[in-house]
């Protein structure tokens, strides 16, 4: 900090409380002027500088992340989910395999420039709730979505839009089953084979574990 403005001697106050003074000669001498307010100028930006760091040193202590922010999940399926699994993986039988809660980027994928640019944003955060691939290739084969109540709400109207949309252009096949606490395995059959997708001869004919063959 300047105390005088006088080109001919000035004092700077630091810190620590202690004070230089300094003589610049005559300050009727042009060049002696002018080196003396290049001074002035510097001290001035050594002192906001300091003032800038002092202001921005963190006020309170860094906060560290609480261990009980997260918390597993018991299980990989709602109550849904599981029932229809169970049902599916009985009408598939050996041919295809079922995975459960695929990501949108592991079918479908874009390329590194787009990716790069934000594009791979909008699949690699969604996912579908099964996906059926060959058993011997691992082909993927189509992808199927249970739709309950919540897929009424406008954000889960335009998300739907979107996926179907994106499984058209891929020619991937994309199937939508109600969602329910339980499924019949022949209305199964009857919607996978609708669909296009080609089930076991058993399929056909065969009835789900534990339920009784009709008279």
């Amino acid at each position: 900090m300047i105390t005088r403005r006088n080109l001919d001697r000035f004092s700077v106050f630091l810190f620590d409380g202690r004070s230089w003074h300094f003589r610049l000669g005559s300050s009727r001498s042009r060049h002696r002027v002018v080196f003396g307010r290049v001074i002035e100028t510097a001290l001035e930006m050594v002192v906001m500088r300091n003032r800038l760091r002092t202001s921005k040193r963190r006020k309170f202590p860094r906060r560290h992340p609480k261990r009980d922010i997260f918390q597993p999940r018991r299980f990989l399926l709602t109550r849904n989910e599981a029932a229809f699994f169970r049902v599916l993986t009985a009408v598939v039988a050996d041919r295809y395999l079922i995975s459960c809660k695929v990501r949108l980027a592991d079918i479908i994928t874009c390329a590194d420039r787009n990716w790069r640019r934000g594009h791979a944003n909008r699949i690699a955060q969604k996912h579908v709730d099964f996906v059926v691939t060959h058993a011997s290739s691992s082909r993927i084969v189509a992808a199927i979505e249970l739709d309950d109540r919540s897929h009424l709400r406008p954000d889960r109207c335009l998300r739907d839009a979107f996926v179907n949309d994106l499984f058209q252009q891929m020619q991937v096949l994309l199937i939508r089953v109600p969602a329910s606490w339980q499924y019949d395995f022949d209305a199964i059959v009857c919607i996978l084979a609708r669909a296009g997708l080609h089930l076991p001869v058993q399929s056909a004919t065969a009835r789900m574990p534990g339920k009784p063959q009709d008279s």
